[in-house]
């Protein structure tokens, strides 16, 4: 089996774990392809991942993270299940969210690539470890490009890094504030109203 055959025998293997219903229909299929591919398809899921750079757009999401105050682990992974989050939040979740989402916020900065071309829909691959995430416990915050990329601040399109600044972190701070204790500060700036990844899961199951 290739790399690419190995990488999605993982994924596989996580659906089934995570969905009893699958498990149940899989029935006795599951142990086998855990014996037989179980070690090696998880080697070679975090292998690929661990090649991946950081975007630019992904670097000046965490520079206006920090801007914000807040504590985060950039390309940090999770044990349970080989993924690595572009920034998991280290802030404390707001109490009812905390109970939900056991696992913490992770941050998903989400470029041209993740989706259909000429489009919003996100690719298979993206909707797919976005709720194998949700599944796990973790709270999937998505930024998608061209949210960071059209600011109607001033200046629009043509404001320079430093008026874009402000911008940024009242959308940021809108985007977090509903899920995760930010700290403290003041702003007037409007920043557009974002769904959490399950609110836009169940949008997309609606098209």
């Amino acid at each position: 089996m290739d790399e690419s055959g190995l990488r999605q025998t993982h994924q596989l293997l996580l659906s089934l774990s995570l969905d009893p219903r699958l498990k149940q229909l899989a029935g006795p299929l599951v142990e086998t392809l855990v014996e037989s591919a179980g070690a090696e398809s998880r080697a070679a899921f975090e292998r690929a991942h661990s090649h991946l750079v950081n975007s630019k757009i992904q670097s000046d999401v965490a520079t206006h993270l920090k801007m914000l105050g807040l504590s985060f682990q950039e390309e940090a992974i999770d044990s349970s299940s080989g993924y690595t989050m572009d920034m998991f939040v280290e802030n404390d979740l707001l109490p009812e969210v905390a109970q939900k989402y056991p696992k913490g916020c992770a941050v998903e900065v989400d470029g041209p690539f993740h989706f259909l071309a000429k489009s919003h829909r996100p690719l298979g691959h993206t909707l797919l470890k976005r709720r194998h995430m949700l599944a796990i416990g973790f709270l999937v915050v998505p930024v998608p490009y061209w949210d960071w990329d059209e600011f109607t601040c001033a200046g629009g399109k043509h404001a320079t890094e430093e008026q874009q600044i402000p911008c940024k972190q009242a959308y940021l701070r809108q985007l977090l504030s509903q899920w995760v204790q930010v700290p403290e500060q003041p702003t007037t700036l409007s920043a557009p109203t974002i769904q959490s990844e399950e609110q836009a899961l169940g949008s997309e199951k609606k098209h």
